[in-house]
């Protein structure tokens, strides 16, 4: 795959997958949670967030670490195993603090797609308790929850 930069209107470096942006559809989603289904029991150890609506989890499992791409930007949703991480953007998001201080030491728990939706769910469980990332890959209106 490969990975380019571009800049955005508002100045902020843009992190871009592959020659052309585009969104995943909710089989394609399904295919991909099935193939994400070893990095259960991964624990957080860093979450990026290059972009407002990208989060990248850097997951430690025994013996290496993996970087699990969310992406649910207008027009090129997707969620994917990445090999670089993003750089940073100058100024970080609030979105990304929060995430540092809930999922960081909590183990991924489960991945599931919901079944004919452009939608995932990523539990993680810790000390503190549980809590779920929600993404919807919806392509234009993409967002990003974190529930309790």
């Amino acid at each position: 795959m490969v990975e380019r930069r571009a800049v955005s209107s508002r100045g902020r470096s843009s992190f871009i997958c592959g020659p052309s942006p585009v969104s995943l559809t909710s089989r394609e989603i399904a295919l991909v949670v099935d193939e994400l289904q070893p990095l259960v029991g991964a624990f957080v150890q860093k979450v990026y967030l290059p972009e407002p609506r990208t989060v990248i989890f850097d997951l430690r499992q025994p013996g290496k670490s993996r970087l699990l791409l969310v992406c649910a930007e207008t027009g090129r949703t997707r969620l994917h195993i990445s090999s670089d991480r993003p750089p940073s953007p100058q100024t970080p998001f609030a979105f990304q603090g929060l995430l540092r201080a809930e999922l960081t030491g909590k183990a991924l728990e489960r991945i599931e797609a919901f079944e004919g939706e452009r939608a995932v769910r990523l539990g993680f469980r810790g000390k503190t308790g549980a809590l779920t990332l929600v993404a919807e890959l919806t392509g234009r209106h993409g967002n990003l929850f974190l529930l309790e």
